[in-house]
């Protein structure tokens, strides 16, 4: 079964298993928005999905777990997605300084951003947005 929890919830054990000691989280905000992707209770992935506003977030990071199925990545993408339409996020940012890893984003239908959803004058290549299906009642 797939789950998704956030970091702080999941035990000591969990963490020590996924991550190599270079990988575990040292910023605050991998803590305050930092998930766990498990299948059958074992880590497959660690994302942050960081709040810019009300209705958007940035995917700020995303590992998969080193020798898993390349499809996975794949899934990780739309996994995210229907986690951010449940949070009520209307668009998904993500930051790409590797433009290798374009065709990824374009396969999982981000778009290059005209805009930036925060100012960090220290990062060098491109946003993309992914506008999330949300249903809106009105």
């Amino acid at each position: 079964m797939l789950t998704i929890e956030p970091i702080q919830d999941v035990s000591e054990d969990v963490l020590n298993h996924f991550f190599t000691e270079e990988q575990k989280p040292v910023h605050q905000w991998e803590w305050d928005y930092g998930y766990l992707t498990l299948i059958d209770d074992e880590a497959i992935a660690f994302f942050v999905l960081d709040p810019v506003s009300q209705e958007d977030a940035w995917l700020r990071r995303l590992w998969v777990k080193g020798g898993s199925n390349p499809a996975l990545m794949l899934m990780m993408f739309e996994w995210i997605g229907d986690y951010a339409v449940k949070a009520n996020f209307h668009n998904l940012y993500t930051h790409l300084d590797d433009p290798s890893k374009q065709v990824l984003l374009e396969m999982n239908q981000f778009k290059p951003s005209e805009e930036a959803p925060v100012e960090n004058k220290d990062q060098q290549g491109y946003w993309y947005v992914k506008s999330l299906n949300v249903q809106t009642t009105s």
